[in-house]
Parts: structure tokens; sequence; C-alpha cells
């Protein structure tokens, strides 16, 4: 899972954003810690992933921004949202058996060939099974996630390779910045907007400044 500030939880509802949430403090709750792993063997095998916001932290920002969900919150949970609104609850029985966890939560996904990862581990995986394509968008920044919403993420659903890694930049770690800079020679990280892997053809690097229409082409021509 990827453990996200309230800060950011907040901006996640506000920019109404679709997203799955665990909730617990897995530190000093042994239930809570169960159902964090279960959870994250259940969403693995799915294909998805889920935030982790620990509730030892101060909860007063979500109460006063998002007070519909976190005025009062039980301890663990785990929460479906789309377009920041919530569709679904997984009951908190489940939360503790994996495999019940696993058959509630299925349904709720769909097969897509956008993947995502935020941890350097999950970059060289993503190579490894001969990803081609990675595309940033910062959720903490209104102007890029509506790029993405608005023209990119129905384009990269039909693009013409069979999976592309959507990476948001406001959780990816310090590790897999440095990687992605050193890599392909990124001064401007801010500045990416897309990169295109791959060992037939030198790395290509796409920025927001000036390469937001032929990377857009691009996602639709031969390779």
């Amino acid at each position: 899972m990827v453990s996200i500030t309230g800060s950011a939880l907040a901006n996640l509802f506000e920019t109404k954003q679709s997203f799955t949430l665990f909730t617990g403090d897995i530190d000093s709750c042994s239930t809570c810690l169960h159902a964090y792993t279960n959870t994250s063997a259940a969403l693995s095998r799915i294909g998805t992933f889920a935030y982790y916001y620990d509730l030892s932290t101060n909860l007063n920002e979500l109460k006063e921004r998002v007070p519909e969900y976190f005025a009062s919150v039980t301890t663990p949970s785990l929460r479906l949202f789309k377009d920041g609104k919530l569709t679904y609850t997984i009951e908190q029985d489940k939360l503790q058996n994996e495999a019940q966890l696993y058959n509630a939560a299925k349904k709720h996904y769909i097969k897509t060939k956008l993947v995502t990862f935020t941890t350097n581990d999950g970059y060289l995986n993503y190579l490894l099974e001969d990803g081609e394509i990675i595309y940033f968008y910062d959720s903490s920044k209104a102007d890029t996630l509506e790029l993405y919403h608005n023209k990119f993420f129905n384009a990269l659903l039909k693009t013409k390779f069979e999976k592309a890694a959507v990476l948001d930049k406001n959780i990816c770690n310090s590790y897999l910045i440095s990687g992605f800079k050193m890599d392909f020679g990124i001064d401007d990280f801010d500045d990416i907007l897309a990169i295109k892997t791959g060992v037939k053809s030198p790395p290509q690097v796409f920025t927001y400044s000036e390469d937001v229409t032929s990377f857009y082409n691009y996602l639709f021509t031969s390779h």
C-alpha cells in the first residue's frame, strides 16, 4: 500500500479522484495490522493498490475538509471511492480473512492495461515486463490532473501498447525519482509528461512545456 498524508488525501477528494483507501493504525493495533496484511495481499492479486492513511496522526484537517467521511472513523476500514464519492465499503469481518476480502473486492475492479507503481522495485518489474510507456501527472496540481482525465486517460486505454504505467508524481518515492533522473537524463522532473522506454530504440522523454500534442499523437502512431 501507499502511505498518504492528510493534505494529499483531502486533495484526492476535492479533485474528485477514484481510489481505494485503507485506514487504521498498524503500529499499535494488531487487528489493523492483520487487516492491512490481508488487504495488501488481496489487492495485489486483483492487480490494484490502496492508499494507507494512519489514524494515529491528527485527523483535524480531514474532519474539516472531508467531514462526511472522517467525522467518525472505525478502524480498520477499507473503502472504495469513485470520483471522490464512496461507492463501497468492505465489511469489517472480511478484512480479517484474505480470501473473503479478495472475493468481496474483486468484482469492483475492471481489468485495464493501465498499471501503476511508486517504488524503484515496481519500476524495475515494469521494465522486465517490457513496459514501454510511463505517463506522469501530479495529484496536487489541478492542471496536470485535468489534462490526464480530459485528454490522456482514454488515449492511454486505447493506445497500441499492451500496457502503460501511469504515475502520480506526488507519491513517487525519492529513490524512484532519482532512478528516472539518472536513467533518462532528466533535469526538471516537474516538467516530465511521459517517458518511452524499450531496448529497440533510445528512450524518449516528453515534457509538459513542449510535447503534449506530440505525445498524444505518438500514442496512436506505429512503433
